[in-house]
């Protein structure tokens, strides 16, 4: 596993062969997001077409994903926030006990990030997490206007 600032992971300086699975965590160490990427995990971030996160015509980076406006939201913290990247024996070791009496060459990581999903509760995942999450700033500053409003 290599664990990198998130500014750093955004100049791609790094070797990015072998890795499929992405942990992205707060300056906490809350986990906010679990991902997949077949080729590049930079280039499933930064890369264009589904990419997570772009670049406008200025220049500045915006979000195409949630997960990719919630990193733009929490600018400039959220540069400081740490991006691991797994490879499929990583994650396997991590899911030892889900994956017992199985055959672990036959297992795709198309198969294992429900399981790091469940495992790790990830704030933005739903679809594997169980359909909920909730934004803490969102969240806070509804909070703040339902207090305004209705006292």
């Amino acid at each position: 596993m290599k664990s990198l600032k998130f500014s750093e992971f955004y100049k791609g300086q790094f070797a990015d062969d072998g890795y499929e699975l992405y942990i992205v965590k707060d300056n906490n160490e809350k986990i906010m997001y679990i991902g997949i990427s077949r080729d590049s995990i930079w280039h499933r971030w930064f890369g264009g077409g589904q990419s997570h996160m772009d670049t406008n015509t200025d220049g500045k980076i915006y979000g195409k994903s949630y997960i990719g406006e919630v990193i733009k939201r929490r600018f400039p913290s959220s540069w400081d926030w740490i991006i691991e990247l797994w490879t499929t024996e990583d994650c396997l070791k991590a899911c030892e006990a889900e994956f017992s009496g199985k055959d672990i060459n036959k297992i795709e990581i198309e198969s294992i990030e429900p399981y790091m999903i469940v495992k790790f509760e990830p704030l933005y995942n739903v679809m594997h997490g169980g359909g909920h999450h909730e934004d803490p700033l969102t969240t806070k500053k509804l909070d703040t206007i339902y207090k305004d409003l209705f006292g």
